[in-house]
């Protein structure tokens, strides 16, 4: 069985970070981008899981056309690229088959998840399979910075599930969010849009507030580039699996990753983004920031 390993928090708070930072473990099946199967869950709500189950059943053609229209699963039969909304470019070679994908599917004949963890071992098996690697792993490991409802949503549905959030200044986060925004020329952060985000942060406080912390971990963004070692020795730990250098070294297939700031590109864990001044908020912006976020801070602290 791979249980779940859930890493979520708000875009651009360093879920990509933390993420890349469980690329070369052993005991761990990484799934090198984002999917959110388990935020569509979150929202269609825990009462209705068994029409989620339900719509899923049939062929695998029709099971995997839903996966991919919806992004519910990364998206490894295409090229990865970091090319948007970043200084820092990279694009690497996935070592993926569709062939040992689809074998593992068609091999169950009907898909027909009888509970989400059912579920979840059908699609991590089947990218196992994929991947061609990590058969014997203890966790799949994916990313879905959707403010913590992924994760929130794969420890209440899967009991061996785990999930960490990473929390990130609030005002750097907005920040960085406009300037990615900006340069993808997409989903720019336009009033609407930035009361929303406000409101999904404070959303998030509640959600990992109300969660079981023996199954779901916070940590914060900033003690994470300050001291990565002791912050990946406690989640090793805890996870149960042996810690080893590679969890210090950021890396996508085993290559180094050469960041993802929206400002300048940074090397390995850097706390460069920590003393860079907040440049792409207005004044009214810095305000709104400070005094709509009580329940965030609440939780997390300033």
């Amino acid at each position: 069985r791979l249980a779940p390993l859930v890493l979520s928090g708000a875009p651009r708070s360093g879920t990509t970070l933390i993420y890349t930072l469980f690329d070369s473990h052993p005991d761990i099946l990484w799934l090198i981008s984002e999917g959110y199967v388990f935020e569509y869950l979150h929202d269609i709500g825990a009462k209705n899981a068994d029409i989620f189950l339900r719509a899923a059943r049939g062929s695998p053609e029709r099971f995997v056309e839903g996966l991919r229209d919806r992004e519910m699963m990364p998206s490894l039969h295409l090229p990865y690229r970091q090319d948007e909304g970043t200084m820092s470019k990279m694009e690497v070679a996935i070592p993926w088959s569709e062939e040992r994908f689809w074998a593992s599917l068609r091999a169950r004949g009907t898909i027909a998840p009888d509970s989400m963890s059912g579920l979840w071992q059908i699609l991590a098996q089947a990218y196992a399979a994929g991947l061609g690697a990590k058969e014997n792993a203890r966790y799949a490991c994916l990313k879905s910075p959707d403010f913590a409802k992924s994760a929130v949503a794969a420890v209440e549905s899967i009991p061996d599930a785990r999930a960490i959030v990473i929390v990130r200044d609030p005002m750097k986060t907005l920040d960085s969010l406009k300037r990615s925004r900006d340069l993808r020329g997409a989903k720019r952060l336009t009033w609407s849009r930035f009361a929303g985000v406000l409101a999904d942060l404070n959303a998030m406080a509640d959600r990992v507030a109300g969660a079981d912390p023996a199954r779901l971990r916070w940590f914060r963004y900033e003690a994470l580039v300050r001291d990565p070692g002791s912050i990946m020795r406690e989640l090793a730990e805890w996870l149960g699996v042996a810690f080893s250098n590679s969890l210090l070294a950021p890396t996508i297939l085993g290559k180094p990753w050469p960041g993802h700031s929206s400002f300048a590109p940074t090397e390995g864990v850097s706390t460069a983004p920590l003393d860079r001044a907040v440049s792409t908020l207005d004044a009214a912006e810095r305000a709104f920031v400070h005094d709509g976020l009580a329940r965030f801070r609440a939780v997390f602290g300033e």
